[in-house]
């Protein structure tokens, strides 16, 4: 049994005689994908996915951090874009456009996404900050008009 994503062997589960649960790895390009599984009855026909440009931006971040310990942001926007990661202890926001911006933020980090619209970013939280929750937000700019942002994610330090 097997499961390849346009050839290369994928990690998968069996969730019954007539399911799988499989988790498709970070792409190398945008673009169709095609699945084939293999069964003690044969191989399947392909089937297909495809990973696409993210719009509007999406953010993840863990919902717990710890002093010292690096705290991580994964995100995906359009390609090539800026990024500005901004944080706040307050979820006041101010409305800009199509998208509410945390109002009293705090420029964390900066950067560009890569080709296909994907980055991530860390830090290490400074000691003495337990029992705080912050909120991150992440904007993209295509450096003309184009401002997007994601709703923002909470994290609170545990010690």
């Amino acid at each position: 049994m097997g499961v390849t994503l346009n050839g290369a062997a994928a990690a998968f589960a069996v969730a019954s005689e007539t399911q799988i649960a499989l988790s498709a790895p970070p792409p190398s390009a945008l673009g169709q994908v095609a699945v084939v599984v293999q069964t003690l009855a044969g191989t399947s026909n392909a089937g297909s996915f495809s990973y696409v440009e993210t719009s509007p931006p999406a953010l993840t971040a863990p919902v717990f951090a710890f002093s010292i310990v690096p705290y991580a942001w994964s995100f995906g926007g359009p390609a090539s874009d800026a990024w500005f990661l901004v944080a706040s202890t307050s979820t006041a926001t101010f409305p800009f456009g199509a998208y509410d911006i945390l109002a009293q933020h705090d420029l964390v980090l900066l950067g560009g996404l890569d080709a296909l619209g994907l980055g991530s970013a860390s830090i290490a939280i400074p000691s003495g900050f337990a029992g705080l929750t912050f909120h991150s937000q992440l904007l993209t700019w295509d450096g003309g008009v184009d401002l997007q942002a994601t709703s923002f994610a909470s994290a609170t330090i545990l010690g």
